[in-house]
Order: structure tokens, then C-alpha cells, then sequence
């Protein structure tokens, strides 16, 4: 499954500015730290890219995934985006839980074909939030109707849902 999504990133205003006072103010390792932090977000955001399109569609990809970034750093971008995925996986929101949960789940199949099955509790019907991540359509929120996603090589396509 493709994402169609695209996810901006904006160099921040007054980007210039700031360079020129590290260079002269010595403060050149915290730029290069800013710029680093910004490329460990990108890959973030293109290695999971479903939860990053339902981060962005609540406004919070870039909330998350700096705070993410924010702490050590994985050797391997494969690696680190386990990690975020487990992170967001832990989220307030049910949905954006349920996303981050099945693409890591995901993941972890497509690496590991001996994997067992993984069930993932969504507060609501997935294929209307996985039309929107692969085709941009809208979703709205219907939480109360939760479903099952069940995660792992013996399903057709590596999932499989239904109405819990």
C-alpha cells in the first residue's frame, strides 16, 4: 500500500538570520543540530507514512515528531521509525494509537514472515481512514463502532478487519 499523502516541511522563517548569528556567535553546532533533528523528522515522516499522514491530518505530526526527535537517536532511520511508531502507538487518540499499532505491526511482518498474529484493538472502521491515507479521500471520526485489524502473514494482504 502506497501513500499518496505528501508531507511539507518548511524551512522556518528567519532561517538565514539565525545561521549568520551562529556563524558569528560561535552557535553553529546548534544549528547543525536543528538541521539534523529536521532530516531525522522527514525520514520519519517518510518511513511511516501512515501515521504520519494521520498525525498531520490532527495537526500534531510535527508536535510528535519533534518531540520524538528530541531525544537519542537510533543508528538506522529502520530502526528509529520502530521506535516512533512504538511511541505513537501509546497516544491519547484512539485512532492515531490504532494506525501507528497496525503500521508497525505491518513493518515487523513484512521483515519477519515467521512473525505471529497481532490484533489490533480501532475505535472505529479502518478501510474509510486507510482510503484517506492512500487516496486523500475523507474520513470522518466515528468512534463507539470499534473493529478488530488482525496483523501477520497468514492474512490475505497482511491484514485482515471486522467488527469487533
Amino acid at each position: 500500500m502506497a501513500s499518496t499523502q505528501e508531507h511539507s516541511f518548511v524551512v522556518p522563517e528567519g532561517w538565514a538570520r539565525q545561521l549568520g548569528k551562529a556563524r558569528s556567535g560561535g552557535g553553529v553546532s546548534a544549528v547543525l543540530g536543528g538541521v539534523r533533528r529536521w532530516w531525522r523528522m522527514l525520514g520519519l515522516s517518510q518511513a511511516c507514512p501512515y501515521t504520519a499522514a494521520v498525525l498531520n491530518r490532527a495537526g500534531r505530526f510535527r508536535p510528535v515528531a519533534r518531540g520524538f526527535v528530541a531525544g537519542r537517536a537510533a543508528e538506522r532511520l529502520a530502526e528509529e521509525a520502530m521506535q516512533f511508531l512504538d511511541h505513537v502507538a501509546r497516544d491519547r487518540d484512539a485512532l492515531i494509537a490504532a494506525v501507528a499499532a497496525t503500521e508497525a505491526a505491518l513493518l515487523r511482518a513484512r521483515r519477519d514472515p515467521a512473525m505471529p498474529e497481532r490484533r489490533i484493538r480501532w475505535p472505529q472502521d479502518p478501510d474509510p481512514v486507510f482510503a484517506y491515507i492512500e487516496r486523500g479521500e475523507p474520513f470522518h471520526d466515528e468512534a463507539g463502532s470499534p473493529f478488530t485489524v488482525a496483523v501477520g502473514p497468514m492474512h490475505p494482504g497482511g491484514l485482515t478487519c471486522w467488527r469487533s
